[in-house]
């Protein structure tokens, strides 16, 4: 009974829950919390281990070694005979802190002072009160500055705004350099945080950490002397963040030299028995190139630090040859198209500050460039070329003379400097042994004279005419016309020709032959030799009517594939750039050439043109009997050959069309009169000359701001093979001098002194 009343008082008694009290439930969400935070300390943990732990392991080495980098030397660029056009030479730069270019140092030092001097206020005071203190020892260091920057101009020589306007191309520079890398750091960062699956969205602050640019010393003057460099030393002494550095300059030996011109064999009125010397300034400066800034290139071409920096992007391989800030960098001609030859690889020192082992790489000089150019012959052709010595300056003999009904019979007055261009090249080779334009420049002309070397609209001298000019050949393309008709099929070698004195029946005054004029009494060829002309006969006479029929059967298509076949609009690819390759068959218009046009390009003239270079280029090929060699300037280049299969008949044709041309009494390169004096125009003893002289049609140089026409005329012309004889034909010379007007009487002779100074130097 007592069993059962207990049994029922327990059933009736309320369950209680335990009660969990506040404090049990911060416990509970610390935990959790710390839990959370563990989480996510260890995937951060895990992220900068596994995913990052390479490139802080890195970083952690690199600061256990210090690495020194040792300069290195550029390679020279030499002549044929070694002689050497390039070279580093001794000299200094000025280098400046970035922090005293930028004015930073003053703001760094004022700081530093203002901390240290008030050591016990300064973790105390706010903002505004360290920026009070600073701004009392500024001026002090800003003055500082300001002195170093006066007393550096006048030991430079140089302006202080001048000083200053290089302070600022180095700020701009770095900063660009700077903003480059940031935006690229920040695309990587989020590119990592993207595979991670985090927020992307990446401030460009958050990486932007200085760059190693803006921690170095910059060059505010290069190349300076000795006497230079001691007093700049002087004033580091005193003054911060400045030192003088070893360094060299780029040296260009041969660039002037003084030339013995003989005048014995000159034209009978400029014939004097002495030499005379010229000054030849310039002197290969357009082929041999010059140096640039780091980092000054043209529009849209990358800069020379993202072209060759310090670590391959993709690769991550260190480039010893990598470009840094103070370098610089090949910005014309073979200096740049050869820049990855002759720049050289710098030598390292790398030292474990653990174990003191050092790890060293020597450096590596860049490889010299030889050039096919003989300085020598290259300055003598330059100095001849100098309208001071007559032959290019408009001479009355030039010209037929002034009468009452034709007071003016020439374009330009007597006494005008007339420009030119000549190409010496070695047919066995296809080596350019010299190849000039005039007026030429120097280095010291670009730096002090840089309007009239692209300036001035006659002159033009940074214009190099010997591969760049663009003109129609005339009467000098006749032997390769005559070769290709006869090989193409379109001619044949029994076809002989009447030369009638124009070439439509009906029509006398359309396509005339040059002879065929009222002072000639209206004769013809076909009169003058009393049949109708054969090939040879027709290049010697230089029958436009021959070639004319030419031109009609080898048509539009016949002639370009002709003419591209012996190089013209072919890349030349010569590595000193402002080439032109030549063009055919392309019409001003967009128009597409016809039959006429077909015949214009028979004697050279219509949709066709191209340089001095491919003047001697083609007749290098048909003295090779058909094969041609590329020109070339660099001597390591492999010839690009090509036999062009010409019929051997129409070459053997062609060869004695120019014999007669030069050495026939009928040949239009034979004589020439000054006066009641009758002369050869390019005969040298015991050589063997033949050749083509040429007048072609020229556009004149118009104003571009006036339309004032500036000059006028034909361009004179004379191409010709010379060898010790005829089977033995050695060099290939062409000579156009702009405006000239009779190839004959202007370029006949300059040809001539060339072969003479050939001789001199020992090539015949």
């Amino acid at each position: 009974m007592a069993r059962s009343s207990s049994n029922n008082t327990s059933s009736r008694l309320p369950k209680t829950t335990p009660r969990v009290g506040m404090f049990h439930r911060r416990l509970v969400l610390l935990a959790a919390g710390a839990i959370v935070a563990f989480v996510a300390i260890a995937l951060q943990a895990s992220r900068v281990t596994v995913l990052e732990g390479a490139s802080w392991l890195d970083a952690a080495e690199r600061r256990l070694f210090v690495e020194r980098w040792m300069p290195t030397t550029r390679g020279r660029i030499l002549d044929r005979k070694g002689r050497v056009l390039a070279q580093d030479e001794a000299a200094f730069d000025v280098m400046v802190d970035y922090a005293v270019i930028t004015g930073d140092w003053a703001e760094r030092e004022a700081t530093r002072r203002a901390r240290r001097e008030n050591r016990s206020e300064w973790p105390k005071l706010g903002r505004a009160d360290r920026r009070a203190l600073v701004d009392q020892y500024l001026p002090e260091y800003e003055a500082e500055l300001l002195a170093m920057w006066s007393e550096l101009a006048v030991a430079l020589d140089t302006p202080l705004a001048e000083l200053e306007d290089r302070k600022n191309e180095v700020k701009r520079r770095v900063q660009s350099m700077a903003e480059y890398l940031w935006q690229l750091w920040r695309e990587e960062r989020e590119e990592e945080l993207s595979r991670d699956g985090e927020d992307a969205d990446v401030e460009l602050a958050d990486v932007s950490k200085p760059i190693r640019e803006q921690t170095m010393a910059h060059a505010i003057a290069s190349g300076v002397d000795e006497d230079v460099a001691f007093e700049v030393r002087r004033l580091a002494q005193r003054y911060p963040g400045l030192e003088v550095r070893a360094t060299g300059v780029r040296g260009y030996p041969l660039e002037t030299q003084t030339v013995d011109v003989d005048l014995s064999t000159f034209p009978p009125p400029l014939r004097q028995e002495r030499t005379i010397a010229v000054e030849a300034r310039g002197v290969a400066t357009g082929i041999v190139g010059w140096m640039r800034e780091l980092d000054r290139v043209g529009e849209g071409q990358p800069l020379d630090t993202e072209r060759r920096p310090m670590h391959d992007v993709a690769t991550g391989e260190l480039d010893r040859g990598y470009y840094q800030e103070g370098d610089r960098v090949g910005g014309a001609g073979f200096e740049s198209s050869r820049e990855d030859v002759l720049r050289g690889l710098r030598g390292y020192e790398r030292e474990s500050l653990e174990t003191g082992e050092v790890e060293r790489e020597a450096f590596a000089a860049g490889r010299d460039v030889t050039l096919t150019i003989d300085a020598q012959l290259q300055a003598e052709v330059q100095a001849l070329l100098n309208p001071a010595l007559g032959l290019t300056m408009v001479q009355p003999w030039h010209h037929a003379a002034a009468t009452e009904e034709n007071p003016s019979p020439f374009p330009l007055e007597d006494g005008t400097a007339l420009s030119a261009a000549a190409v010496v090249l070695d047919i066995d080779t296809g080596g350019i042994l010299a190849m000039v334009s005039t007026p030429s420049f120097s280095r010291e002309d670009l730096a002090k004279r840089p309007e009239w070397v692209f300036g001035d609209p006659i002159a033009r001298p940074f214009y190099n005419r010997a591969c760049g000019s663009q003109c129609q050949p005339g009467s000098i393309v006749k032997p390769l016309v005559l070769c290709s008709a006869i090989t193409s099929g379109a001619m044949h070698m029994e076809d002989h020709i009447e030369c009638n004195g124009h070439f439509l029946p009906n029509a006398p005054n359309m396509l005339r032959c040059w002879i065929f004029r009222d002072y000639n009494g209206f004769a013809t060829h076909s009169q003058m030799f009393g049949h109708a002309l054969s090939g040879a006969e027709a290049i010697g006479a230089s029958c436009n009517i021959y070639f004319y029929t030419c031109g009609k059967q080898l048509g539009v298509d016949g002639l370009k594939l002709w003419y591209e076949r012996f190089g013209v609009g072919q890349p030349l690819n010569l590595g000193i750039g402002g080439e032109w390759d030549g063009s055919v068959a392309k019409m001003f218009d967009g128009s597409t050439p016809g039959t006429g046009d077909a015949i214009q390009m028979g004697i050279g003239q219509g949709p066709v043109s191209w340089t001095p270079l491919h003047a001697a280029d083609s007749l290098a090929t048909i003295a090779r009997r058909g094969v041609r060699l590329a020109p070339r300037l660099d001597r390591d280049q492999t010839p690009r050959a090509e036999d062009l299969e010409l019929d051997q008949s129409a070459v053997d044709e062609a060869l004695e069309g120019l014999r007669c041309a030069f050495e026939e009494p009928w040949g239009t390169g034979h004589v020439m009169r000054y006066g009641e004096e009758v002369v050869p125009i390019c005969k040298v003893e015991g050589l063997t000359i033949i050749g083509k002289t040429g007048t072609a049609t020229a556009s004149p140089i118009v104003d571009p701001n006036t339309k004032e026409v500036l000059r006028r005329g034909d361009h004179a012309w004379c191409v010709c093979l010379v060898g010790p004889n005829t089977h033995e034909l050695k060099y290939a010379i062409a000579v156009m001098v702009e405006y000239g007007g009779s190839g004959g009487r202007v370029s006949g002779p300059i040809a001539e002194q060339i072969i003479r100074m050939l001789q001199r130097e020992g090539y015949l």
